[in-house]
């Protein structure tokens, strides 16, 4: 404080000296104040910084990754909100040759206008925020562990709010992938995605197919984004000349006031971005061993005697195969819980029968009553165990069931029983996307027990009513198979598969002349199920099986059928059957199949079977690491800025280049980095990474590439199926684990593998190639390497020689080396030595 005393002089000075002001500001702009750190949030390596004018930047180790720009929140006002409109944000932005984009009335997105930014505490800031003009909201991001919450809420008091949008900024180039179940591409880069299933009037099953919707969305720079919410919602990628946008809409009509809620992720590698995805959604539940099959089934089953001879059929044909399920019509009528009688006269017989051929067994099932069920459909009518307002019904039996009625959910589960007291385990779930939104914003008006409606309930049904499945099956794994699911249904322990695609080599969107000389535009056969395998094991669902062949016009050709057989054994689930109920060892004019194709099946099942230590191993550590088993390319490889659709990696070893263009011969592909050769004759691919090279692909051979330094464990090459087997001759790794097999690549890097029981085997290649194992809990006995590679001077083990020999199955330790490829056998846990 400066007294009156010595304020006298000091304004004379000022006054008299005229240069002295301008020395003090020259002096003041020579030594600036320092510039207030910019308020910062932090999670694990990752960090958000926020700018004072409410924009923000998402990094991880100094790399930007995601931008929050002040047209990042928008919020969507209408002039009244309208009870009849279901405020779906697709229809602002459909591409269909037929339906038109609609906006409700009045509609209007406002964007940030004023922002005031406030850190709340070392974990949470705060921004307050007014939408043009008068809109009032708050936006909170908070650090929570390894990811970033974001809590975006309007105010509803001033205008009525139907819609919201987040909508941040990415790399211009990156690749986008997840948002579930999609046909056409994996990479969403220019597309439009709806996360509930809407009309496309451009194919011929009238739907966008994607019946499996997940509003995660991860960027190949190694950033994730999930909006938890159950309603309708759209994201836009890329599109309309913005290259660098990422943009999400979201109806939240009357449950606006609530927000909505976002979360960030970051990873070092973009594959690891499901880990935190997946602990907040929940972990992946895995089906029963013996889902990974393969399995089979026909459309219609005549009947028991049928049913009976398809087992004994494959048996005699030495078709591995570890479950079939029988498909409609089984039962008196849709749905009695029961076989008919006349055609299935001892169903608990014809179960044993194929449990003892070593067949677990599953039923088709749906949550309908039809007319025909009689008493069961009069009780559901009298006790209300339908929604108390049904919209447009996408089945032909009846409403669906209301499982938010506890009474009607347990009157459900109590006949299922009935199926499980016969030995079933396991249920194909069809149908149950009734509960769907309507056309050009109108509502599909549906009101269930609890009130919900079908705002809420397109996705929550389908959870209900898969719930109702995974109780009956108790403790037991199990295998359910569907059709449709939701974010976080991947808890239930689902397999899926895609429904009715084409029994074609066309994609989806592509025009072809069906068997009737008509033509169609299809929703895509083989390469619709290769690209939705790999988009479903980007969104937390990592088991999916396509019919191999196809469903609809439905027999496949020779071709198709080998070509899918192929890509379906190097998936995660490998089932067979089509719309004309004709299993793999029956010829007809249509299908044209002949011995070349049972043997090709023969070859290929048993193929994927002797795969399931590999697969298996994955499947379990994904619920520690989040990584899938089936992984897309450009996922893997980010670096490379390729994105394939039609190739894929099978775990960290295997590299799959399915054909699926038709009378194609040969197959250009994008080779990845790193040594590689082929899985059939060890040859090495030749190339560059990330340029495409060409290989010949023959009718019964796949385009399939192991990794230099990898261990692949198999089951032995006359394993038959995985469930337990009483009928003698058949070999079954739950009676018997057996030898464990070990495809090798060696490489100079020490590598090794463990499995899911806690087996390892390791490799080192020096001046000799080491080989050493350890047993676990299941494989005990013997491991057999096999590699390519010159006949060798000497195999030792453990310091003793280990002779050549005719037949490995005779001998506790020895070696064969034929055509190029070396078979070594011994106890696990010796140490072999190949010089």
């Amino acid at each position: 404080m400066i007294d009156g005393s010595r304020a006298l002089p000091l304004r004379r000075l000022l006054v008299t000296n005229r240069a002295l002001p301008l020395l003090v500001v020259a002096a003041f702009f020579a030594c600036p104040p320092p510039t207030p750190e910019p308020v910062t949030l932090r999670a694990g390596a990752a960090k958000v910084v926020f700018a004072d004018d409410g924009t923000f930047t998402l990094s991880r180790d100094d790399r930007a990754l995601l931008r929050f720009d002040r047209e990042a929140f928008q919020v969507g006002t209408v002039r009244e909100l309208d009870e009849t409109r279901s405020y779906d944000p697709y229809w602002l932005l459909v591409e269909d040759p037929v339906l038109q984009k609609v906006e409700p009335p009045g509609f209007r997105w406002r964007a940030l206008t004023k922002a005031t930014v406030t850190k709340v505490s070392d974990a949470e800031v705060s921004i307050e925020a007014t939408f043009d003009p008068d809109v009032t909201g708050r936006v909170t991001v908070t650090s929570a562990g390894e990811r970033f919450v974001l809590r975006f809420v309007p105010a509803t008091d001033v205008r009525p709010v139907a819609m919201l949008r987040v909508r941040p900024r990415a790399d211009a180039t990156e690749g986008f992938y997840g948002l579930g179940e999609w046909f056409d591409e994996v990479n969403h880069r220019g597309k439009l995605r709806p996360m509930q299933l809407e009309p496309d009037l451009g194919v011929e099953s009238g739907s966008t197919e994607n019946h499996v919707a997940t509003p995660f969305v991860l960027g190949t720079r190694g950033w994730g984004l999930f909006v938890e919410s159950n309603r309708y919602g759209v994201f836009s990628l890329g599109r309309g000349g913005e290259d660098d946008l990422v943009d999400t809409m979201w109806g939240t009509a009357e449950q606006s006031g609530e927000g909505l809620t976002v979360h960030l992720f970051t990873a070092a590698q973009p594959l690891d971005l499901l880990k935190p995805y997946l602990e907040v959604t929940g972990a992946v539940r895995l089906p029963s061993p013996w889902a990974w099959g393969p399995l089979l089934w026909r459309d219609e089953s005549r009947d028991q005697a049928e049913v009976l001879d398809d087992v004994a059929t494959l048996r005699r044909l030495d078709l591995a195969t570890s479950a079939m399920w029988i498909d409609r019509p089984y039962a008196t009528a849709v749905n009695t819980f029961d076989f008919e009688a006349t055609k299935f006269p001892d169903a608990g017989a014809m179960i044993q029968t194929a449990q003892a051929a070593g067949l677990r067994v599953a039923l088709w099932h749906t949550p309908y009553l039809e007319a025909a069920a009689g008493a069961l459909r009069a009780e559901a009518e009298t006790n209300g165990y339908f929604p108390p307002v049904t919209g447009l019904q996408l089945n032909r039996w009846s409403p669906p069931l209301d499982f938010t009625n506890p009474a009607a959910d347990a009157f459900w589960r109590s006949h299922l029983s009935t199926y499980r007291a016969l030995g079933v385990e396991g249920f194909k779930l069809d149908f149950a996307e009734d509960v769907a939104p309507g056309l050009s914003g109108a509502r599909n008006t549906w009101r269930f027990a609890d009130g919900s409606t079908e705002k809420t309930m397109h996705r929550d049904y389908t959870r209900l009513y898969h719930r109702a499945y995974r109780a009956s099956l108790g403790e037991l794994d199990g295998f359910l198979i569907a059709r449709a699911g939701k974010w976080g249904s991947q808890t239930d322990g689902l397999v899926i598969w895609p429904g009715d695609i084409d029994a074609t080599l066309t994609r989806f969107g592509e025009p072809f002349s069906n068997r009737q000389g008509r033509a169609t535009t299809g929703v895509g056969g083989l390469p619709a199920a290769i690209r939705a395998g790999q988009s479903l094991s980007m969104s937390g669902f990592p088991f999916f099986g396509a019919d191999t062949g196809g469903y609809r016009h439905s027999p496949p050709n020779k071709e198709t059928f080998m070509r899918w057989v192929s890509q379906s054994a190097l998936s995660t689930v490998m089932q067979t059957g089509d719309s004309s109920s004709q299993p793999p060892w029956v010829f007809t004019p249509e299908n044209g199949r002949d011995d070349e194709a049972v043997a090709h099946y023969r070859a290929f099942a048993r193929l994927h079977l002797r795969l399931f230590p590999y697969g298996w191993t994955y499947a379990t550590a994904m619920q520690q690491t989040g990584r899938p088993l089936q992984r897309p390319f450009g996922v893997v490889y980010p670096q490379l800025g390729k994105h394939p659709a039609d190739q894929y990696l099978l775990g960290d070893e295997l590299l799959v280049a399915p054909v699926e263009t038709a009378g194609a011969r040969a197959r250009a592909f994008v080779r990845p980095p790193g040594a590689w050769q082929g899985w059939f004759d060890g040859a090495p691919l030749s190339g560059t990474a990330g340029e495409l090279v060409t290989v010949d692909a023959p009718l019964d051979a796949l385009p399939l590439f192991v990794r230099e330094g990898a261990l692949v464990p198999l089951l032995r090459p006359t394993i038959d199926t995985l469930a337990p087997a009483s009928d003698p001759g058949v070999e079954s790794f739950e009676n018997d684990a057996g030898d464990l097999w070990v495809r090798v690549v060696p490489s100079a890097t020490a590598t090794q593998f463990v499995l899911f029981d806690g087996a390892k085997v390791t490799q080192q290649q020096g001046d000799a190639l080491t080989l050493s194992s350890t047993p676990g809990s299941r494989f005990t006995k013997h491991v057999v390497f096999e590699l390519y590679a010159p006949r060798p001077s000497a195999v030792e083990r453990d310091g003793a020689a280990v002779p050549f020999v005719a037949d490995l199955s005779a001998v506790a330790a020895g070696a064969t080396w034929s055509d190029g490829r070396l078979q070594v056998k011994a106890a696990l846990g010796a140490t072999l030595v190949i010089r």
